[in-house]
Formats: structure tokens, C-alpha cells, sequence
């Protein structure tokens, strides 16, 4: 039986009503950024650096398991990477893995907040998938609160004991991001079974024009 719009929303109602989280799962492919929606057609291809370390990645994405960690300075084209992995994701999950900026994840934990969901909930049910990115961990800054930093321990721990596939982008290193979100959350990102990459030897895309 298909359900009218005002069923719908009396459904909705009832169980906010009764406490319970309404699952947030927007798609993935409703709004693409400006900025990553220039590289749609992105290609894994197009990695110039340390073979080393594209080996590393390519390993990861054939099999993917706990995370990869990738970090680097701006203009190294992490964002286009990004993008490449999105595809390769998509063709492996479909629509079962979920892409998150960093700024689009604090967006729907505040909207949460707002409807009065349980945070840990709330992060549990966003991250219920096969696989996740999360694109430029730790430009939101932690500012005077610590919230965004229980916000990300939460994640992590929650990507961690599911043991969800996980792409991380980051300009920082896995020293700042200690320092910025403590050991707990750094020793789960960089437990022995993840994969850390740096970008350092990654040509410069913004001086070549990408």
C-alpha cells in the first residue's frame, strides 16, 4: 500500500515524538559540491607521485578495509582524488556508502541537534553503510568548544567498531590530527590494519593549471 504525504508525515511525527532518530541517510548524489563536481569523470589514473604510495591506495580500493588516510598541503589534488575514489566506490557499493565534507557533517549534526536526536544516534545511523568518505578532516578548526571534537571521536569510534571502509582527506598530519582530537581518536585512524599516504611527492595541480 503506498502511503499518502500526510501519512507520511503523521508516521514522521509519531516517532519524533517518541524519541526515536529519524535515519538521515540524504543521498549521496542529491547535491554535488561546485568544488568536487568539476572532477566528475575523475580518473585514478591521472596519480603522479611515489609508486610507492599510489600502490598503497590502489591496494586499498581492490580491498578496502579499515582506513585510508590521506594527507597532504592544498593544490596537491586530494580533492580530485577524492572524486576518483567516488567513482571506484560507487561502481564497488552503489548507493550503499556515503560521502561527507567535513562541513556537510557538522551541518547535519547541528540539524539534528535542532529536532532534538541523540548525537551518537544520530552519527551511528549516518554512517550505517558499506563504506564512507570524508573529505578534509579537521578545516573546520575545533575553536573554542571541544563539541566538533567529541563529534569526530564518536565517528571514528563508530566507523572503527563496525569496521566500515573508510576514506579519510585531510591537509593535516597524523600528528595534528593527534594533537587536534587526541590519542583515542588518532589510535583508531591509525591502527596498524589502516593505510596512511602522504601526498608530499604529488605534483603541485594548482600550478599546472587542474
Amino acid at each position: 500500500m503506498r502511503l499518502s504525504q500526510s501519512q507520511i508525515e503523521s508516521m514522521t511525527f509519531q516517532m519524533q515524538s517518541l524519541n526515536f532518530q529519524k535515519r538521515d541517510r540524504t543521498s549521496i548524489f542529491d547535491a554535488p559540491s561546485k568544488e568536487t563536481s568539476k572532477y566528475i569523470g575523475a580518473s585514478l589514473s591521472q596519480l603522479r607521485g611515489d609508486n610507492k604510495e599510489v600502490e598503497k591506495i590502489l591496494t586499498w580500493l581492490n580491498n578496502p578495509k579499515a582506513f585510508l588516510f590521506v594527507y597532504g598541503i592544498p593544490g596537491k589534488g586530494k580533492t580530485h582524488f577524492c572524486s576518483a575514489c567516488f567513482e571506484k566506490l560507487v561502481a564497488r557499493y552503489g548507493t550503499n556508502f556515503r560521502y561527507f565534507s567535513e562541513d556537510d557533517f557538522y551541518s547535519r549534526i547541528k540539524s539534528g541537534w535542532e529536532r532534538k536526536w541523540d548525537s551518537s544516534e544520530h552519527i551511528k545511523n549516518l554512517v550505517d553503510t558499506g563504506a564512507v568518505i570524508y573529505d578534509d578532516l579537521g578545516s573546520a578548526g575545533l575553536g573554542s568548544s571541544d563539541w566538533r571534537k567529541e563529534m569526530i571521536g564518536d565517528l571514528v569510534d563508530t566507523l572503527y567498531r563496525n569496521e566500515t571502509p573508510t576514506l579519510i582527506v585531510s591537509n593535516y598530519s597524523p600528528t595534528e590530527i593527534k594533537s587536534m582530537f587526541g590519542d583515542r581518536t588518532a589510535s583508531r585512524i591509525f591502527a596498524a590494519e589502516g593505510t596512511v599516504v602522504s601526498t608530499e611527492t604529488w605534483p603541485d595541480w594548482r600550478n599546472e593549471g587542474k
